[in-house]
This record gives structure tokens, sequence and C-alpha cells, in this order.
């Protein structure tokens, strides 16, 4: 992920809107958030298609915002636990065990 770089660039005093508008473009999840934050946040007339329009309506903070949330996110895939076991179920086993298991001489009750 390139959330770091994007947050460092921020930082930068003197930063390059370009410089940011590229990294942006190479995580497409923060970019499609990006536009969606810009166009909800502008009028209905109003229409944000590129990166870098989007990035002057919505602004810095919101940026920085939405780069902290992808973070987040990101971390807690690999952490989250699994709610449900796994099951057995029919599928899961071919359908001809029970029959391989007669044939095998199990008896039944």
């Amino acid at each position: 992920m390139n959330c770091t770089r994007i947050l460092g660039a921020m930082q930068e005093p003197d930063f390059a809107v370009e410089e940011l508008v590229q990294l942006i473009n190479m995580e497409s999840g923060i970019e499609g958030r990006l536009l969606r934050r810009a166009n909800w946040a502008t009028p209905p007339s109003v229409v944000i298609n590129s990166t870098r329009d989007a990035l002057e309506a919505v602004g810095k903070p919101e940026l920085q915002q939405i780069v902290t949330l992808a973070m987040r996110a990101a971390s807690e895939i690999g952490v989250r636990p699994r709610t449900v076991p796994h099951q057995w179920t029919f599928r899961n086993h071919s359908a001809g065990a029970p029959i391989r298991w007669i044939d095998a001489g199990a008896q039944t009750a």
C-alpha cells in the first residue's frame, strides 16, 4: 500500500500536487473514496472525474481521513478472527463416502 507515502507527501510543506495525485491513482480504493467524497460534497450540477479536481474539492484533511481509514481497514483484515468455525457438511464430503464405508465391511445397526 502507498498509504504511508501519501501521508508523507501531504506532510511536506511544499508538496507537489502531481506527485500526490500519482500516488493516489496507484491506490484504486483510496481514489474511488476520494472521488465519491468529492462528488458528494459538491453541488449536483458539478461532476468530478479527476483525482486532481477531487483533491481540490475535498482538501487535505479529508484525504488524510480517507487514507487513515484505509490503513486501519487493511490492518484489521489480517487479524479478524473467524466468527463461525468451519463445519463439515454433506457438500464438503464426496457423495460416495457412505457407500465406500459400507463396502469396506462396516455394518450398520
